[in-house]
C-alpha cells in the first residue's frame, strides 16, 4: 500500500511538473511556420521540412497560420564532406517555437519581444545518404511528436 502510495504521488508531481515546464505554449494555438532556405544536402531540404511538419501537425488541435505572432523555426544544419570515395552526412535540426510574448522581471517594467518559448534539437551523422536521411527523418518526426505532447499537456 505504501508503494501504491509513493507512485501515485510521484505520478502526480511528475506530470504537474512536466505541464509548468512546458507553461509558455499555454493558450497558443496558432503559429507560423518558418523554415530557411536550404542547399539539398544529402537528400534532405527546406520541402522535406515543410511537408513533413505540416503532415505531422495537420492531425491535431494546432492551427498553422502564416500571419501568427507566434513561430515555429525549424533550423537544420546540414553538412557533407567527402573525399570521392566516401561521403559524410552530418547534421543537427533545431525545433523552437519563437513569439512576442510579454514578460516582466521587474515590477511596472514589462518587457516586451521574440522570446523563446520552446526548444528541441536533434543530431545525425552517417556514412551514407539512406542512413543519414532515414536518421534525421526519424528524429525530426520524433521533435514534432514532443513538441505536439508537450503542447497537450498544457493546453
Amino acid at each position: 500500500m505504501k508503494k501504491l502510495i509513493i507512485l501515485f504521488l510521484t505520478l502526480f508531481y511528475s506530470t504537474s511538473y512536466a505541464n509548468d515546464e512546458y507553461i509558455a505554449l499555454k493558450g497558443i494555438s496558432e503559429f507560423a511556420i518558418d523554415i530557411p532556405e536550404i542547399e539539398n544536402t544529402c537528400g534532405l531540404d527546406a520541402d522535406f521540412f515543410q511537408r513533413e511538419i505540416k503532415y505531422q501537425l495537420a492531425s491535431t488541435d494546432i492551427i498553422t497560420n502564416d500571419s501568427s505572432d507566434i513561430s515555429i523555426y525549424v533550423y537544420p544544419y546540414l553538412l557533407e564532406s567527402g573525399n570521392g570515395i566516401m561521403t559524410i552526412c552530418s547534421g543537427t535540426i533545431i525545433f523552437q517555437i519563437y513569439g512576442i510574448s510579454e514578460a516582466s522581471f521587474v515590477w511596472n517594467n514589462p518587457l516586451e519581444g521574440p522570446f523563446i518559448l520552446y526548444e528541441n534539437y536533434i543530431g545525425a551523422h552517417a556514412a551514407d545518404y539512406l542512413d543519414f536521411k532515414d536518421l534525421m527523418e526519424s528524429g525530426f518526426e520524433d521533435l514534432i511528436k514532443q513538441f505536439v505532447i508537450d503542447w497537450y499537456s498544457v493546453n
